[in-house]
C-alpha cells in the first residue's frame, strides 16, 4: 500500500473549502501534466464524534466522481501479503481507530477507496481509473487550520484503496503548539478528499507493475531482457528494429546452413529480430552477445549508446559486404558533409573536403533547441592571415555544410562534458527542445538545396533515447513511434504506451527537482519522410524460411521404460558460480528454478551438469576444470549448498566439512551420489558452490581459520537494482564495519569513509537492518553462507524523490516487491538502468548500472 508520496504540507491560511485555491496550491501538477481532466470532486466528511468511531466501521459516505464510487476512511492499518491469493492480492486487516483502553494510537492513517463504476459493476469485472487524491484533515470550525498530503494511483479491483498509513501523528490532532486551534476540537474534525480523475489514452498511467503486466497484450510489441548492463544495446536495437528498413537489410544476409547463432552475428541478429516480431514475451540478446565473443561478465560492463552504435554498425558492415544486402546499410545511415575554407574577399575560391558521417554530435549548452544547435554546427568562423593555397595570407571563413543527410539520421546530444573548475565530467541538464518534424534544407549547401527542391528534406522524429541519471550512472529508455500513430516507451523488457508530452516535454530536460530532474534526451533519431521504405509494412515477408521455420533438433525416439532406466543412473549437479551470483537479482544465491534450455537460461542460473551417479568427486572436479576453460584444479574448491530450515538456500560448509568423518583425501574418491545423500538427502539434485581460491592462498589452509564465508549483495536505490557483489571471508571476531569498508572501497570505488547501511537477508519475509556495525560478526550471530545486503546512505531529498516516483528506498521495501513478483529475478518497478555514465560506478556494476568508461569490443567468433 506504499503510495507515490508527496512531501507533507502543514497549515496555511488557504481554506480547505476554497476548492480551486486549495487544489492549485497543494495538488501536485507535474504528475498529471498533459492529461485532460475528467472530473475534479471535493468531498468533506464531518466527523462529530471522533473518539466514538467503531473498529472496522470508520467509513465515510459514498460519493461519485467521473462515474466511479468513492469513499474515505481513517484507521490504523496493517497489511499482510498473502502469496497463496490469486495474483498476489493484498489482504488488508483494518484495525481500530484507537486502542482498546481508549487511547489514540500513535498515528492516523488515511485511505481513498474506489468501489468501482457507479453503474454497479461486479467485483470481478475488470475496471481501472487513474486518479490523484489530495487529503486534508482540518478544524471543523476554521478550515484554514489543516494538514494535507497527496497521492496518485491507478485504482482497480486488486488495488482499490491507496493512501497513507502514517498521515499524521495522533498526538498532533489535539495540539495547539503550532496553531491557534487543534485539528480535533470538541471531538469534531473534517476529513476532505479532493479526487482528480484524468483521461488516460495509454491505459497504464500510474499503474503498478508487480509482474502481471503483459507488454504484448497491451501494445502489440515486446521488450528485450537486460542481461546485466545491456540497456544501451536494448534501446538501440528497438530504434533500429522499428525502421522496417533495418530488419529487411539484415534478412538479406545469407545465413542458411549456419547452425550456431552464437558464432555468427548476422544469424543471431536475424533470430533476434524475428523473435521481436513473433514472441509473446520479452526476448533475449544472449545469442547476439555470444556472437560478439562476449562472456557473461562482459554484459555487466556498461557502455555509451553512441559508442556501441558505431562499433555495432562497423561490425555489421564488414559482414554485409559481398552479400545481396550490399551497401544498403551504409546507404541507410550515411550522409555527407563538406568542410571548407573560403577567402572572404574571393568567395569563388574554396578549399574543401567531403566526408561521410553516420551520426552527428550536437552541442546542447546555451542552445535553445535542435535548430539552434544545427545552426551552431554549421556556423562559420573567421581566421585571419591564413596562408591560403598560392594566394598568400587571407582572411578566410571556416565552416561546415551538408551535401546530404541519410534516411536514418542519428543525432547525439552532448550532455556530458569536462568541467575545468571541478576537474571532472559533468552532465548538462539544460533544457533542450526538439520538434516532431524538421526541415533540414537550410543546412544543405546552396548547390544541393537548389538541385533537390522537388524532394523536400523534411524529417520526422522516429525515436528518442533518453538518459535518466547523472554522470555516475543512470537509465536508458527508448521512446519509439512504431506506426506513426502512437508512441511507445521501451524500458528493457517492459513496453508501455505514452502520451506525446512524455516524449517531448518529459525529455527536454531542465527540471530542477522532482522525478524528471535527471532525465533528458540523449540520442534523437529522425527519418526522412520521403523514404517510404522505412514505413512500408509488412517486413515479415522478408524473413528467410530457415529463420521462420528453423530445422527441428534431431532426436532419437526412446521408449519410456528405457528412458526411466537411463535416468535412474544419472543425477544433476547445480553449481553456483561467481557469475551466477553476480547476475542474480533475487533471493538466495542464484536462480535455481529458471528455464532449463540453454537459450532461455538466465545468466543468474547455476551451471547444470548431468552426470553418472557413480562419478567420483575427483572426476567431477576435472569436468568442472575443463568446462571453465581449464581452470586449474588447485584454484577452486566446493561448498555444499543446502536448504535451511527457514526454506532459504545457502552455502553450508566446505565439502570435506559437510560429511562427518571424511577428510579431503578420503572424500575425493567418493561418488557424487554418496555426497548428495550425505549433504542434501531431501533432494535428488546436488547443489554446490564453486569457491575460487585467491592465488596467494593456494596451497595454504583454506578457508582461512577463524573466518566465515559471507556473501555481499548491493542495492542501488537510484537504479532500483540488486546484484551479487562479492563473497568475503570475514574474521568472526572483527567488527562488521571495519571489515566491509575496504571491501566496498575496492568493489564499488567508494571512499573509505563512505557511510553505508547493512541488511541481513534472513529469508524472503525477513530482511533486517544491522544497526550497530561496531558489533563483530560473531556478536551479530552471522555464520557461513549468510547474505548481507549493502546500501549507500541516501539523503532525505533522495528519499523523497524515490518515494515520489513510487520506488523502493531501501532493501527491505525492494525485497518485498520482489517477493510479490511471480518469479524471482524479474525486473521490478523502476529497475532499469542505462549507460553513458553511472552513479558511484562499481567495478562490477549493478545489473542496470552504467559507466561511461570502457571500450566496446565485438570480437570475431565466426566459424
Amino acid at each position: 500500500m506504499s503510495p507515490n508520496l508527496q512531501p507533507g504540507i502543514k497549515d496555511t491560511s488557504i481554506s480547505v473549502r476554497d476548492t480551486a485555491a486549495f487544489v492549485d496550491r497543494y495538488m501536485p501538477k507535474d504528475v498529471a501534466e498533459g492529461y485532460i481532466t475528467r472530473e475534479l470532486k471535493a468531498f468533506t466528511w464531518r466527523i462529530n464524534q471522533w473518539s466514538a468511531l467503531e473498529p472496522g466501521e470508520a467509513r465515510s459516505p459514498e460519493f461519485t466522481c467521473a462515474g466511479f464510487k468513492w469513499r474515505v476512511y481513517p484507521s490504523r492499518a496493517c497489511f499482510d501479503y498473502c502469496p497463496n491469493t490469486p495474483n498476489y492480492l493484498i489482504r488488508r486487516i483494518y484495525l481500530v481507530n484507537r486502542a482498546a483502553d481508549g487511547r489514540y494510537p500513535s498515528r492516523v492513517s488515511l485511505y481513498l477507496e474506489c468501489m468501482g463504476p457507479a453503474g454497479g459493476a461486479s467485483s470481478t469485472q475488470e475496471w481501472s481509473v487513474p486518479a490523484q487524491g489530495l487529503f486534508a484533515i482540518s478544524n471543523a470550525v476554521d478550515p484554514t487550520i489543516h494538514h494535507s498530503n497527496a497521492i496518485h494511483h491507478r485504482f482497480n479491483p486488486d488495488e482499490h484503496d491507496w493512501g497513507f498509513n502514517q498521515f499524521l501523528d495522533t498526538e498532533l490532532l489535539a495540539s495547539t503548539a503550532t496553531r491557534p486551534r487543534p485539528f480535533v476540537e470538541n471531538d469534531q474534525v473534517d476529513i476532505t478528499a479532493f479526487v482528480h480523475v484524468v483521461q488516460d489514452p495509454t491505459g497504464v498511467l500510474w499503474r503498478t507493475f508487480f509482474g502481471d503486466y503483459d507488454s504484448k497484450k497491451t501494445t502489440g510489441h515486446v521488450g528485450i531482457k537486460n542481461l546485466g548492463s545491456t540497456g544501451y544495446m536494448n534501446v538501440l536495437l528497438q530504434a533500429l528494429y522499428f525502421t522496417n528498413a533495418f530488419p529487411k537489410i539484415i534478412f538479406q544476409i545469407p545465413t542458411e546452413g549456419r547452425r550456431w547463432p552464437e558464432r555468427n552475428t548476422p544469424l543471431a541478429l536475424q533470430r533476434l529480430l524475428y523473435s521481436l516480431m513473433t514472441s509473446e514475451e520479452a526476448v533475449s540478446t544472449l545469442e547476439l552477445t555470444k556472437s560478439f565473443g562476449w562472456k557473461p561478465i562482459d554484459c555487466l560492463i556498461a557502455h555509451d549508446v553512441l559508442e556501441f552504435y558505431r562499433v555495432f554498425i562497423d561490425n555489421l558492415d564488414t559482414k554485409i559486404k559481398g552479400t545481396p544486402a550490399g551497401d544498403s546499410l551504409r546507404n541507410m545511415i550515411s550522409g555527407k558533409m563538406k568542410s571548407f575554407l573560403r577567402p572572404i574577399n574571393m568567395p569563388d575560391q574554396e578549399s574543401s573536403r567531403i566526408e561521410t558521417f553516420t551520426d552527428l554530435q550536437l552541442n546542447v549548452k546555451n542552445l535553445k533547441d535542435l535548430n539552434a544547435s544545427l545552426r551552431d554546427y554549421t556556423s562559420t568562423e573567421t581566421i585571419e592571415d591564413y596562408p591560403f593555397q598560392d594566394l598568400g595570407n587571407q582572411n578566410v571563413l571556416k565552416g561546415i555544410t551538408f551535401e546530404s543527410f541519410p534516411p536514418f539520421l542519428l543525432l547525439s546530444l552532448k550532455r556530458f562534458e569536462y568541467d575545468i573548475a571541478t576537474d571532472s565530467m559533468v552532465k548538462l541538464h539544460d533544457r533542450f527542445e526538439y520538434p516532431a518534424r524538421i526541415d533540414l534544407a537550410e543546412f544543405l549547401s546552396e548547390t544541393v538545396a537548389a538541385q533537390s527542391k522537388s524532394e523536400p528534406w523534411v524529417y520526422r522524429l522516429h525515436a528518442v533515447i533518453s538518459h535518466d541519471g547523472g554522470i555516475h550512472g543512470g537509465q536508458y529508455l527508448a521512446y519509439v513511434q512504431p506506426d506513426r500513430q502512437r508512441w511507445l516507451k521501451f524500458d528493457d523488457d517492459r513496453v508501455t504506451p505514452v502520451i506525446e508530452r512524455e516524449v517531448f516535454e518529459g525529455n527536454f530536460g531542465g527540471y530542477p527537482s522532482g522525478p524528471n530532474s535527471g532525465k533528458s534526451a540523449y540520442v534523437l533519431v529522425y527519418i526522412r519522410e520521403s523514404a517510404r521504405e522505412f514505413w512500408e509494412a509488412p517486413m515479415e515477408l522478408d524473413v528467410p524460411a530457415h529463420i521462420r521455420n528453423p530445422p527441428p533438433t534431431e532426436s532419437k525416439v526412446v521408449k519410456p521404460e528405457d528412458e526411466r532406466q537411463k535416468n535412474s543412473k544419472f543425477m544433476t549437479v547445480k553449481l553456483v558460480t561467481e557469475q551466477s551470483f553476480t547476475f542474480h537479482q533475487g533471493f538466495d544465491l542464484a536462480q535455481f528454478d529458471g528455464p532449463k534450455d540453454e537459450e532461455s537460461r538466465s545468466p543468474s542460473a547455476p551451471t547444470s551438469f548431468r552426470i553418472l551417479k557413480t562419478e567420483t568427486l575427483e572426476t567431477f572436479k576435472s569436468r568442472v576444470s575443463d568446462h571453465f576453460d581449464e581452470l586449474p584444479e588447485d584454484s577452486f574448491m566446493f561448498w555444499s549448498v543446502i536448504l535451511r530450515q527457514n526454506q532459504t538456500i545457502r552455502a553450508h560448509a566446505p565439502l570435506h566439512g559437510s560429511i562427518p568423518g571424511r577428510t579431503p583425501d578420503d572424500l575425493i574418491i567418493q561418488t557424487m551420489d554418496a555426497i548428495r545423500s550425505s549433504t542434501s538427502p531431501e533432494t535428488h539434485v546436488l547443489r554446490l558452490y564453486l569457491d575460487r581460491i585467491p592465488p596467494g592462498l593456494q596451497g595454504s589452509p583454506f578457508p582461512p581459520p577463524g573466518c566465515i564465508l559471507v556473501f555481499l549483495k548491493y542495492f542501488d536505490a537510484s537504479q532500483q537494482s540488486l546484484i551479487g557483489l562479492s563473497k568475503i571471508y570475514a574474521p568472526r571476531t572483527e567488527k562488521i564495519g571495519v571489515v566491509l569498508a575496504p571491501v566496498l572501497q575496492k568493489a564499488l570505488g567508494w571512499p573509505l569513509d563512505e557511510a553505508f547501511r547493512v541488511y541481513e537477508e534472513i529469508k524472503p519475509t525477513m530482511i533486517e537492518r544491522i544497526n550497530n556495525l561496531k558489533r563483530t560478526f560473531e556478536q551479530s550471530e552471522l555464520i557461513d553462507g549468510d547474505i548481507l545486503c549493502i546500501q549507500s546512505e541516501i539523503s532525505s531529498q533522495e528519499t523523497s524523490d524515490l518515494k515520489a516516483r513510487g520506488l523502493a528506498t531501501d532493501p527491505v521495501e525492494f525485497y518485498e516487491r520482489m517477493r510479490l513478483a511471480p518469479t524471482q529475478g524479474q525486473t521490478l518497478p523502476g529497475a532499469n538502468l542505462p549507460s553513458s555514465t553511472g552513479p558511484k560506478a562499481p567495478v562490477v556494476p549493478s545489473p542496470k548500472h552504467t559507466s561511461q568508461l570502457g571500450v566496446v569490443v565485438l570480437g570475431e567468433k565466426e566459424k
